[in-house]
C-alpha cells in the first residue's frame, strides 16, 4: 500500500470500520485506525458455513489466535477450514484459520461515554463493539448491491449511496498534527 491514508478497493470489506461504525462526535483522540489495521492485516471476516457463524482470519502462525479469541469471545481452539486450508498471498503461503462463534457472540454491550452538550449538560454516545463492527462490514459486503438498488428507486432521499467508492482517505495523525504547541489552559 503506497499511501496509508488512501485505501484502494481491495480493502472494501473493512472500509465501514472507518466510515460507518463510529458516531460523528467522538473525541479527536479516539479512532478505529489500529483496529482497521489489525483486521486488514489478518483479513478478519465473518462467514456463514453450514448454518454456523465463523470468524475467519489469515495467519501462518497462531500468534493472533489469542487476540481473535478475546475479540470474538471464543473458547474452542482454532481449526483449519477443510475447504481451503492454505492461500497463496503475495508469494507467501497463508493458513486460513477459523473459529466457530458462540450463539450469543454478536450480542454485545457498546462502549458509552458522555460529551459536553450545553453549559451543564452532557450527551451520551456509544461506540459499537468491535465484534459488531466486523458484522456491519460483513453486512455491507453481503448487501451492497441491494442497498444501491433500493436507494436509487426513489427521488425522495436527500442523501443516499449511489456507488461504491474506489478508495477512502483517513489519517490517524490528524490529531497530533493539529495539536497546539502551547500548553492547554482552563479559561474561567
Amino acid at each position: 500500500m503506497a499511501d496509508r491514508r488512501s485505501l484502494p478497493a481491495k480493502n472494501s470489506y473493512h472500509r465501514p470500520l472507518l466510515s460507518d461504525t463510529l458516531p460523528f462526535e467522538i473525541p479527536p483522540t479516539f479512532g478505529n485506525g489500529g483496529f482497521f489495521d489489525f483486521v486488514t492485516r489478518y483479513n478478519v471476516r465473518l462467514r456463514l458455513q453450514g448454518g454456523k457463524a465463523l470468524v475467519v482470519w489469515e495467519s501462518s502462525s497462531s500468534k493472533v489466535d489469542d487476540a481473535i479469541s478475546v475479540l470474538f469471545d471464543t473458547a474452542a481452539t482454532p481449526t483449519l477450514l477443510p475447504t481451503s486450508a492454505t492461500v497463496c498471498k503475495n508469494g507467501k503461503t497463508i493458513v486460513e484459520r477459523s473459529w466457530q462463534l458462540n450463539d450469543g457472540a454478536l450480542r454485545t454491550i457498546p462502549y458509552g461515554f458522555n460529551i459536553a452538550h450545553k453549559d451543564r449538560e452532557f450527551r451520551r454516545l456509544t461506540v459499537v463493539h468491535p465484534r459488531n463492527q466486523v458484522a456491519v462490514a460483513d453486512f455491507y459486503a453481503q448487501n451492497n448491491a441491494q442497498i444501491l438498488n433500493f436507494t436509487s428507486l426513489s427521488d425522495i432521499y436527500i442523501r443516499f449511496p449511489s456507488a461504491i467508492s474506489k478508495s477512502v482517505k483517513y489519517s490517524d495523525r490528524l490529531f497530533s498534527e493539529r495539536k497546539s504547541v502551547l500548553e492547554d489552559t482552563i479559561e474561567q
